[in-house]
């Protein structure tokens, strides 16, 4: 009598472990999806989608195992049924999951002025891809592209712009006003800061490790995330080279750079 209810419980077990491995590895290839194509790193720290990949995945993975053990019963009439709504309920939550974070992925990383920002897919309003080239209308699947942007007009449209990067939507976030990275390289290379800037805000072997990987690197431009600032490497021409998990100031100094932008 009592084996009864042990091998009940163990079939549920079983069941809800198959299930488990299953969930790991559909999440752990969207994990690869996600952080390898549409956030590279350390572009997933600048964007802080570690937080929300965990909220939504961590919970879809374990709602259809942990329904699958409320309900599995071997023989049990019914189990076709409750499995099918068990696997559209994980899929659906999966499904919404995987779209929230196809909006929220950066599409590109835009120059302007003195630095660079990540943009997403949601950042960019439809009125802004109106007038926009069709070459910077469609999204790239494949990870986010270089780009620049610059206000165009006469000297009142263009202040009005800039008032509207205050209040309204960034100039770095209407592809109606990007252009090509590479026209803009003498900029970049003007503006670029010394790499020596980057003492004060970071430990001088995480300065090492990445000046090591990118040995053509002769300055640095700030890239503004949504959770973290990071820093772009510029090569003597005004390329920039890669996203590096670098700080681009000290917490004093950017507090005044953030006051200076508001």
């Amino acid at each position: 009598m009592v084996q009864q209810p042990i091998r009940i419980w163990a079939d549920s077990f079983r069941a809800a472990a198959i299930h488990l491995i299953v969930s790991l590895l559909i999440v752990g290839a969207l994990a690869l999806l996600i952080f390898k194509v549409w956030y590279p790193m350390p572009l997933a720290t600048a964007t802080g989608v570690f937080t929300i990949f965990a909220m939504v995945f961590v919970v879809d993975l374990f709602i259809g195992p942990l329904f699958t053990l409320v309900v599995y019963k071997k023989n049990k009439k019914s189990l076709a049924f409750d499995l099918t709504v068990i696997a559209i309920i994980q899929l659906a939550a999966l499904a919404f999951g995987i779209y929230s974070l196809s909006q929220a992925r950066p599409v590109w990383l835009s120059f302007y002025n003195n630095r660079f920002e990540v943009v997403r897919l949601n950042d960019i309003e439809s009125v802004y891809l109106e007038k926009a080239p069709k070459n910077y209308t469609e999204m790239s699947l494949t990870g986010p592209e270089w780009v620049a942007a610059k206000p165009v007009g006469d000297a009142q449209e263009v202040k009005d712009l800039e008032f509207g990067n205050k209040l309204g939507a960034k100039i770095a976030h209407q592809p109606a006003l990007y252009y090509p990275i590479e026209q803009a390289y003498p900029e970049i290379a003007a503006k670029a800061y010394k790499l020596s800037a980057l003492e004060a805000p970071n430990n001088k072997v995480d300065i090492d490790k990445y000046l090591g990987q990118n040995p053509k690197a002769v300055g640095w431009l700030p890239l503004w995330g949504q959770q973290q600032h990071m820093v772009v490497l510029i090569d003597e021409s005004g390329m920039p080279l890669k996203v590096v998990d670098l700080r681009p100031w000290t917490e004093e100094q950017m507090n005044t750079v953030l006051t200076s932008t508001l």
